[in-house]
């Protein structure tokens, strides 16, 4: 039986595995899950190279996304909530990486796991923040938009760094039909 924290560990297993299936689309290389860690969440090999990886929900409190409904019909996060929750999170897990993750493994990439809106919403201010995102030590910082995940099976995502991986990768047949 597991326990709470293999419960954890399972559930975000099942999460990176739509962003391997389209970071493999987009990169061609083999991405493999070798371990599941707390610091990183995840030990990888990526074309035989050890990376670590770290996930990360990027969503509001539950309080807040009422509030926005009901006050305000706000379905989604707005798009400078968003922004300032970038910014936090990759200062916040750059930290980490600096005094925990680097005992495990030389690179890390940080995983932005968006659900509370979806990328299309905010394609534009993401767009100029290009360069906005070098001055960290992750190896790659994705956005990965959960948001539609249920109804076509796999997620969108968009390269905040490196700068040559930059810009938005788009679901495969994205004109399909969601749950067909």
């Amino acid at each position: 039986m597991l326990d709470n924290q293999g419960i954890k560990k399972t559930k975000e297993a099942l999460e990176l595995d739509p962003f391997i299936d389209a970071y493999e689309k987009f990169s061609s290389c083999e991405f493999v899950i070798e371990k599941s860690e707390e610091n990183p969440d995840f030990i990888c090999r990526i074309n035989n190279k050890v990376i670590g990886v770290e996930l990360v929900k990027i969503m509001r409190n539950p309080r807040d996304a009422f509030l926005d409904v009901v006050l305000d019909q706000q379905y989604i996060m707005k798009s400078y909530d968003l922004l300032e929750e970038i910014y936090y999170r990759i200062e916040k897990k750059e930290k980490a990486r600096k005094s925990r993750y680097i005992k495990s493994v030389k690179e890390t990439i940080l995983i932005l796991q968006l659900t509370d809106g979806n990328l299309n919403s905010y394609m534009y201010y993401l767009d100029e923040l290009k360069g906005d995102f070098n001055k960290h030590g992750f190896k790659e910082v994705w956005l990965a938009d959960y948001s539609g995940y249920n109804e076509y099976r796999d997620i969108e995502i968009y390269c905040l760094y490196p700068e040559e991986h930059w810009g938005y990768y788009q679901r495969q047949n994205p004109n399909r039909k969601p749950y067909g």
